[in-house]
């Protein structure tokens, strides 16, 4: 179980070279190592919370539902971590298919 904050945003390709365009930030926390639940929320550049997200993860992939102003959706997405960074995708019908980048640490 932990907590993690990052980024999220479009990452493209441009001259060769991988180009990450911060939207702005996700934070919140997990519970669970290879499977569990997550919770967290979607922050603009100013900080302020513009929406957030909660699901269930299991060997990679993600369920679960975003919200964002008054619409909720469900999204699906994948989730890669190592011992101290996380990188995936959520797409839903609400919003662009974000990539989310990031940090987690264990409570």
């Amino acid at each position: 179980s932990g907590e993690f904050a990052g980024a999220f945003g479009d990452l493209k390709k441009v001259d060769g070279d991988w180009k990450f365009e911060k939207y702005g930030y996700v934070a919140g926390y997990y519970k669970g190592v290879k499977k569990g639940k997550l919770v967290g929320n979607f922050y603009n550049l100013d900080k302020e919370k513009i929406g957030s997200f909660a699901g269930v993860y299991a060997h990679r992939l993600f369920l679960g539902k975003i919200k964002i102003s008054d619409k909720t959706a469900p999204a699906v997405g994948f989730l890669v971590m190592n011992e101290t960074m996380f990188f995936g995708r959520i797409m839903s019908i609400v919003g662009p298919a974000l990539h989310l980048v990031g940090k987690h640490w264990e409570i």
